[in-house]
């Protein structure tokens, strides 16, 4: 199995590299770039359904059929990996390719969900919104450290900015109860040293 795969680029044995970059990724590329032999056929106007349909599963089992006679191991895994092919590809390529509507929309559909959980999954946005996808490296995502210290520092500066006017606020009000409780001592004494002028009386 590492063998095939490394023959065919892979360089990691992951689910990402085998699964979604080998099997799904590049299903889809070859359905939106079909061949003009094929196209001819499925968009042919005086050809009726069933023959398009025909004509593209036998298409798609003869392309298998020449791929297997030329695998090294008959029983490995790319020898599996077309049974499922086979089994799966001649439904898809009708959506995508056939006169249905309703099922070339649900054909994009599915695309469109797939590469949207990708872009969540396997990508890393920067401040700029650029994005690198590192397809076949072992790692799907090359992370950035600068960026990511700049991101937290800029998150740091803002929760300071919010957080100063709360304190300067605090601080004013505890400056006007320190002032009112010094004024009511300050009352208090001055009742103590109070001295009350009384007017002389004229006696008579």
């Amino acid at each position: 199995m590492v063998e095939e795969l490394t023959t065919k680029g892979v360089k990691v044995i992951n689910f990402y590299d085998v699964v979604i970059d080998l099997m799904l990724l590049d299903s889809l590329e070859l359905l939106s770039d079909p061949p003009t032999s094929v196209l001819s056929v499925t968009r042919h106007r005086w050809l009726s359904d069933n023959f398009k349909r025909v004509a593209l599963d036998s298409t798609i089992w003869t392309i298998l059929l020449a791929k297997r006679k030329l695998l090294k191991y008959a029983d490995g895994f790319y020898a599996h990996y077309y049974t499922l092919v086979g089994t799966i590809t001649p439904a898809l390529a009708w959506g995508f390719l056939g006169p249905d509507e309703s099922a070339l929309r649900m054909c994009n559909r599915f695309r469109e969900v797939i590469v949207a959980f990708l872009r969540e999954a396997f990508m890393c946005y920067h401040k700029p919104r650029t994005t690198e996808v590192v397809r076949r490296q072992g790692t799907p995502v090359n992370f950035n450290l600068e960026d990511i210290s700049l991101a937290s520092s800029e998150n740091s500066d803002v929760e300071n900015k919010q957080l100063v006017p709360d304190f300067e606020l605090g601080k004013q009000e505890r400056t006007c109860l320190n002032s009112s409780d010094n004024a009511d001592e300050a009352d208090d004494g001055d009742d103590n040293s109070t001295i009350i002028y009384q007017a002389p009386v004229d006696p008579d």
